[in-house]
């Protein structure tokens, strides 16, 4: 029963590792797998870069990818 909820708050947490990058991939409307693209790596290596904390390096080529996938929607 400990072991079973313990396994629950480990997905949970690493559900919300780098929530705050799917949720702006997700409001910008830019799907994982373009960044992952845009930034040379495939779609399951960003998948899971996101389970955990990322370098600020990392987190900041995703930011900037999503920054540039979005306006690039903008512009048709």
């Amino acid at each position: 029963m400990v072991a079973d909820l313990i396994l629950y708050v480990k997905r949970r947490l690493q559900k919300m590792e780098n929530l705050c990058i799917r949720e702006r991939a997700r409001a910008a409307k830019v799907p994982l797998w373009r960044i992952a693209a845009l930034i040379g790596i495939s779609e399951p290596t960003l998948i899971r870069w996101l389970r955990f904390p990322l370098p600020p390096d990392k987190e900041s080529r995703i930011l900037e990818a999503i920054s540039k996938l979005e306006s690039e929607s903008h512009e048709w």
